[in-house]
């Protein structure tokens, strides 16, 4: 049961490879087939607004990843500090990389 200071929830079902989650703005609970998704260092880094008015699998609404569309997603949360924003939106293209 969430409480009332609960933004988001995320469990995974590692039988089925499939993580399910929910958030405060968006209750309708998604599912995300893991499988789907091609873990190779080629295969495009794929992204998902949690908030999106999707219930159901949503494996099907995710996009490939670009800074462009990850600073408006972070613009978009008030409660962070724009200075927090600047430091999360630069932090996957300068400090990750894929390993195979």
């Amino acid at each position: 049961m969430a409480q009332a200071s609960t933004l988001w929830s995320m469990a995974f079902d590692l039988r089925s490879c499939a993580a399910y989650l929910t958030t405060r703005e968006a209750a309708q609970r998604k599912q995300v087939n893991l499988q789907k998704f091609d873990p190779g260092c080629a295969s495009a880094v794929k992204m998902l607004d949690i908030n999106a008015r999707v219930g159901g699998d949503a494996t099907p609404f995710f996009t490939d990843y670009s800074d462009a569309a990850n600073q408006k997603l972070l613009r978009q949360n008030k409660r962070l500090p724009a200075w927090i924003q600047d430091v999360m939106a630069e932090y996957p293209e300068k400090h990750t990389r894929c390993l195979e």
